[in-house]
């Protein structure tokens, strides 16, 4: 059983015919594809619900009957329930035989790392196999490092603001609390020391080279419009890395300091 088989992002030139059009993100793997079979399939392949203002969305493989797909339902909606019951405490089933916690952990330390606008909300996407323990999605990233303007976004201080009530519930968990300052310092000396993050940076301009130039030749910064309450304006490509590497350095420091603090919330 697949509740979410999400996708990442790479850069990609775009053209029409010979004339280059600029850069742009392209999906490097499809979001799990609806079936194409009867309509009566079609209206059950895609479920959605929503608790509390949590949206929910299952969609199956593709191929299956309309019978098949309408066990897959049953049985995916059943387990939602006893994940949502562990996670409110309302049944006596631990969370983290549901739910692998080092895998939540990750996706946490990610998302206020780099302080997503969308990270608790539009963004939790999550997965599990047969037999297996639900795992988080790394998903949506791009309302983050220091935009857009609103919602504190721009601060390299504080936690991400809104927290549901998964959420809340992990951070309130000793378990999680322990994994998650232990796990911040695993990564501060691997994947996310300023060494890392900077390699990283270094491959992503490569990557891109000369095309950068070529994109704002045909699509001039001063002439772009970014929105009063959206993204901060730069006059340069080589502004916005500044900015950029100055935000990661700063949110790092303040993670630093505060770690140990994340189950009291801002």
């Amino acid at each position: 059983m697949k509740l979410i088989r999400a996708s990442l992002s790479a850069a990609a030139a775009v053209a029409l015919g010979t004339a280059f059009l600029g850069i742009a993100p392209r999906p490097a793997e499809s979001v799990a594809a609806r079936p194409v079979v009867s309509d009566q399939a079609a209206a059950i392949a895609a479920f959605y619900r929503s608790r509390g203002g949590a949206p929910l969305w299952f969609s199956p493989r593709s191929g299956a009957a309309p019978q098949q797909l309408i066990q897959l339902l049953t049985t995916a909606s059943a387990w939602l329930d006893g994940w949502q019951h562990a996670v409110e405490g309302t049944s006596d089933t631990d969370v983290f035989t549901l739910m692998d916690l080092d895998s939540a952990v990750d996706f946490v330390l990610l998302q206020e790392l780099a302080r997503g606008n969308d990270a608790y909300y539009l963004s939790m996407h999550v997965w599990k196999d047969v037999s297996g323990t639900l795992h988080f999605t790394p998903w949506d990233l791009d309302l983050s490092l220091g935009q857009p303007l609103y919602g504190d976004s721009t601060l390299t201080t504080g936690w991400i603001g809104y927290r549901p009530l998964l959420i809340q519930a992990l951070a309130n968990d000793a378990r999680f609390q322990a994994r998650l300052v232990e796990r911040w310092g695993e990564l501060r000396q691997g994947e996310f020391s300023a060494a890392a993050i900077e390699a990283h940076i270094q491959r992503y301009l490569a990557t891109i080279g000369d095309r950068i130039d070529e994109n704002f030749a045909r699509w001039p910064i001063e002439d772009i419009q970014f929105l009063d309450n959206q993204l901060p304006p730069r006059s340069s490509f080589d502004e916005e890395m500044e900015v950029v590497r100055g935000w990661i350095d700063g949110r790092l420091t303040w993670v630093d300091a505060h770690i140990g603090e994340y189950a009291a919330g801002n």
